[in-house]
């Protein structure tokens, strides 16, 4: 028998080329093929998806979950909001990761890696239970450039690939 395999049968596929009707085989979580009609040959589960549309994961790139704004905390934790999503075919999230005061960049994605991990280190399933990415939210800049080109590397080589700076709220926008 074909590993993890599962084919999801006779749906209106929505793909990057438009929609059509066939088969979407998943082999060890991920699309192995989409045709008008695949063998079923050695599949582990079918799904009937006739009358229904298969969406691929959706990505929220914007996305505040448990964000503490200094005032209050948005009142869905990395559990419920990522199931939440879930639900509404999202697959993945691209939340924040705030740097407060007196935080430099590792730290601030620190403490954001461990409210998400439940207080594990580094990436793991965690609490998240889909996928996630973070963007840093700089509010503070380093004294140098030197030192704020070592933070965008330090950044980088953790997976962080984007950065929202303030640039009109005061105390955390910057004049060039």
């Amino acid at each position: 028998m074909a590993t993890d395999t599962t084919l999801i049968r006779d749906g209106t596929l929505i793909t990057p080329d438009g929609e059509i009707r066939g088969d979407l085989l998943f082999a060890s979580g991920q699309i192995a093929a989409i045709h008008p009609q695949i063998s079923t040959g050695d599949v582990d589960s079918f799904v009937d998806a006739t009358g229904c549309i298969v969406l691929p994961g959706l990505i929220d790139p914007h996305t505040h979950i448990q964000l503490d704004t200094g005032i209050y905390k948005t009142p869905d934790d990395w559990e419920i909001g990522t199931r939440t999503a879930a639900c509404g075919g999202v697959t993945t999230v691209i939340d924040f990761a705030t740097q407060f005061p007196g935080q430099n960049v590792r730290e601030a994605l620190a403490a954001r890696l461990a409210e998400i991990n439940g207080a594990a280190a580094g990436p793991s399933p965690g609490l998240a239970q889909i996928d996630y990415g973070l963007h840093m939210m700089l509010t503070q800049l380093p004294p140098t450039d030197a030192e704020l080109d070592r933070w965008m590397a330090d950044l980088l080589a953790d997976g962080v690939t984007s950065v929202k700076v303030y640039t009109t709220y005061r105390p955390n926008y910057y004049q060039d």
